[in-house]
């Protein structure tokens, strides 16, 4: 079989990370890009004018993916990226990071030779220091109902039958993304903001490392196994500081919220939600995730499975993150020229 005869099912295709996947893998494969069918538009827009000719964009409820599927030809290999990290109800996360993987499973076909599924580091949960970078066998002690939710969906996708790797990458900054989109704006306005913890050490991975990642485990060797994605160096909120300063050529103030204005900050976007039920990342919920200090894991055992190098330091994703954001008008684009 060609590699373009190769197919690879991307859901949440209309996501952060699922849009730059099925960018880069539908340049040697053909991609079934799966969303829900109000996310087309947005999806169309992002794609813009790349070519589609190897791209199949399937809308529709993950009660139906099987029923799309039918059609096609069969589904090589898969990537599960969709799920939310969004609102303030633990039923939502159930629903959408829980309920729909065990559904995807149920539908893709036994002869799949590979199914990812993007969880996340908030699955695993904090370290107790900066030194003890956790295994992915450690136990897991997740704090918020993201991490817990996606700790259920890891376990339903190993214990399936279908051949399967659990990555959890630790944040994904880059291009596009909305998550951090907020520090940089604020940087903008002179000031670096930190929401309840001053020292917080933390990894990170740029979003073509990531993509370069999820494609180099699809065709290895390697199955029913979990592996911590992450730039191997920790940084803490000083580096960051100092690396968005070195991109806008100027200095910062740190804008602190100590834990009490943290949690009615937080908390605002709660009642906001329950009166408007507009879903945001802000949320009491993830407050014991913004307090603990140590956000750090053990990478080794991606590199040492498959050789795999990381090519972007925290410098390099902090000033093309907001390079793009700066050309793009989503933060002030005149402030470094």
């Amino acid at each position: 079989m060609s590699a373009r005869e190769t197919t690879i099912l991307v859901t949440g295709a209309d996501g952060f990370v699922g849009t730059h996947l099925c960018r880069a893998l539908c340049q040697k494969y053909t991609v079934y890009a799966f969303m829900l069918p109000s996310q087309m538009a947005t999806f169309k827009e992002k794609w813009g004018q790349q070519d589609s000719s190897h791209l199949k964009i399937l809308p529709g409820e993950f009660s139906e993916l099987g029923k799309l599927l039918l059609p096609l030809p069969a589904v090589d290999y898969a990537v599960h990226c969709a799920g939310t990290m969004l609102g303030a109800k633990y039923e939502n996360y159930l629903v959408s990071n829980f309920n729909i993987t065990e559904q995807l499973i149920a539908q893709l076909p036994k002869t799949l030779k590979k199914i990812i599924f993007l969880s996340s580091q908030s699955a695993l949960g904090p370290s107790d220091s900066a030194d003890n970078k956790l295994s992915p066998y450690a136990m897991a002690n997740p704090i918020s109902f993201y991490g817990k939710t996606k700790l259920m969906a890891e376990q339903a996708v190993l214990n399936s039958s279908l051949p399967a790797l659990v990555f959890r990458p630790a944040p994904v900054l880059g291009p596009e993304d909305k998550t951090f989109l907020e520090i940089f704006q604020t940087a903008d306005t002179g000031k670096f903001p930190i929401l309840g913890q001053k020292q917080k050490v933390f990894q990170f991975v740029y979003i073509q490392d990531l993509v370069r990642a999820i494609e180099t485990a699809l065709f290895s060797d390697h199955k029913n196994k979990i592996y911590h994605i992450s730039y191997p160096n920790a940084a803490d909120w000083n580096q960051m500081k100092t690396a968005i300063e070195t991109v806008l050529g100027r200095p910062l103030k740190i804008l602190f919220l100590n834990p009490t204005l943290t949690f009615l900050y937080l908390k605002f976007f709660d009642i906001k939600e329950a009166l408007t039920g507009k879903k945001t990342n802000k949320n009491v919920n993830k407050m014991g995730e913004m307090m603990a200090p140590y956000w750090v894991f053990d990478t080794s055992h991606f590199t040492l499975d498959t050789g795999f190098s990381y090519q972007y330091n925290l410098y390099e994703t902090i000033s093309l993150t907001y390079r793009w954001y700066q050309q793009n008008s989503w933060t002030r684009p005149n402030l470094t020229q």
